[in-house]
């Protein structure tokens, strides 16, 4: 049952909670109070003397359950601080971090509270995560909680005053609470119920809370290496100390650290958001080379909403530095793809990315090309420009492969043999400065690519080309011949029994 989620919102200094009711629509919730600290009874210190918990004893088991949050929290500062270089948090008065254990709302898991405007805070957690509306509980949902509440608080020793790009707030924390409990994956389910990134990839991140984009943050660890985001924070901290941070502060900081030489990751935030949203369409496919995380394999592909095409179709677009646009279609039943870049600017940059049914010509890249695919497979073309606004125009055309057109070619012997000795016979009338021929099986897999050089008008009633296309790897049974000359496309059929 998919649950919904209630509140996800984020102001200026209070970090968001997560909450969750099964009996709700979404809707904003502020059941968080950051006015004054908790008055609780009793207090322990975590095992590293860095950690202060308070609660009150008022059922058996929860000191032990202090106790463990003690412990997640030790865990969470000594991979963040001392694992990956992150700043330590701004310590209060007492020089120790404040977690409170409070009942909670069933569903609320805790949020983190300013203490000053120096960047020092406190964090409240729920008392026991038990209740139907959490989808992790007990110990699991505490400790991410604690996780991806600390890591605000690491967040405030850059920022101490957040304004601006609250999506990297969250992307970070959900980000850091699977890394420090791998094992743990509640933010699978909230990255696609409580963002519309999923859902409506297209729009700016500032658009979105930030939850939905925690795989962002596991997209840069991978590709370039573990210290990026770390990088990231210490280049928004600079931004932030000398101006006022704007909507478009924390890409310029990404940018910054992408195209630092010192760094030679030798890319930009542009490029990484293409990749980064071409990568996400192969979401949830077991055997996909386009994986980027090991967790993609549990999540939805983001949302395209495909529509069938079996004509010509022209495809203009006004591009955002910020935003993807993408573009999605089913082919006519089997169909040849050509899609043509009418675009005039340098600054558009684009991907097209086939997914097959049969994971027999999935593929990401910026080159346009022709395959034989079919009405079950889906061809995304996903396009973004470098600069504020930008034009793009594609033309994209499908067409039915009619497999017994054309007199003007003709094969023998058909069908054929392991040896794979085929002459292909041309009509006198055609003449083409190179002929490419491709071998396909019936599932549109592309198997041989053969240069078939050229041939020209001729008084005699044909030309002649032999060519050896099979082998004793080859199973018998039908394949497609497609014969690429000049503009056009002949497909004829070739038996092969063995």
């Amino acid at each position: 049952m998919i649950f919904h989620l209630i509140k996800i919102f984020f102001l200026s200094v209070i970090f968001s909670t997560r909450f969750f009711d099964q009996n709700q629509d979404i809707t904003l919730g502020n059941n968080r109070s950051c006015a004054e600290r908790p008055s609780l009874d009793n207090t322990l210190i975590s095992p590293s003397g860095n950690f202060l918990i308070h609660y009150n004893d008022y059922y058996e088991g929860i000191t032990d359950f202090a106790n463990e949050v003690a412990s997640a929290a030790d865990s969470s500062q000594k991979y963040t601080v001392d694992i990956m270089n992150f700043r330590n948090h701004i310590p209060d008065s007492d020089m120790l971090y404040d977690i409170y254990i409070k009942q909670l709302p069933n569903g609320s898991y805790g949020w983190n509270c300013p203490d000053g405007n120096d960047g020092a805070s406190w964090v409240v957690i729920d008392d026991d995560y038990i209740g139907a509306n959490y989808s992790t509980s007990g110990l699991d949902a505490m400790k991410i909680s604690i996780a991806h509440e600390y890591f605000h608080a690491i967040q405030r020793a850059y920022v101490p005053v957040p304004g601006q790009n609250s999506f990297f707030y969250e992307l970070s924390s959900i980000w850091i609470e699977d890394l420090i409990y791998p094992e743990i994956n509640d933010y699978i389910f909230f990255s696609q119920y409580g963002d519309d990134y999923f859902s409506n990839p297209e729009r700016n991140m500032n658009s979105y809370n930030g939850y939905g984009l925690g795989l962002y943050g596991h997209y840069l660890n991978e590709i370039y290496d573990n210290q990026i985001m770390q990088r990231i924070w210490e280049e928004y901290s600079f931004i932030s100390q000398n101006g006022n941070l704007d909507n478009e502060s924390v890409f310029d900081a990404i940018d910054s650290v992408l195209d630092n030489d010192v760094f030679n990751y030798n890319s930009t935030f542009v490029d990484t958001w293409l990749d980064f949203n071409s990568r996400n369409l192969f979401n949830g496919n077991q055997n996909s080379e386009f994986h980027y995380y090991s967790d993609q394999f549990s999540f939805n592909p983001i949302s395209t909403n495909p529509v069938q095409i079996d004509t010509i179709q022209s495809i203009s677009r006004t591009l955002n530095n910020r935003s993807v646009k993408i573009n999605s279609f089913y082919p006519y039943d089997i169909s040849i793809i050509n899609i043509q870049n009418n675009s005039t600017s340098n600054n558009v940059k684009g991907n097209i990315c086939i997914l097959s049914e049969n994971n027999l010509i999935n593929n990401i890249g910026n080159s346009f090309q022709t395959d034989i695919i079919s009405s079950n497979d889906v061809l995304n073309t996903v396009y973004i420009s470098d600069l504020n606004s930008n034009e793009s125009e594609i033309l994209l055309s499908s067409t039915f492969l009619d497999l017994n057109f054309s007199d003007d070619i003709y094969i023998y012997p058909n069908p054929t043999d392991e040896e794979g000795n085929l002459t292909l016979r041309f009509n006198s009338g055609i003449k083409s400065e190179n002929i490419l021929l491709k071998l396909y099986n019936l599932n549109g897999k592309l198997l041989k690519n053969v240069n078939l050089g050229s041939i020209n008008y001729t008084t005699d009633d044909y030309n002649i080309k032999t060519v050896n296309l099979f082998n004793k790897n080859f199973s018998s049974g039908i394949y497609i011949l497609s014969f690429h000359i000049e503009n056009k496309i002949v497909n004829k059929k070739v038996t092969l029994l063995k």
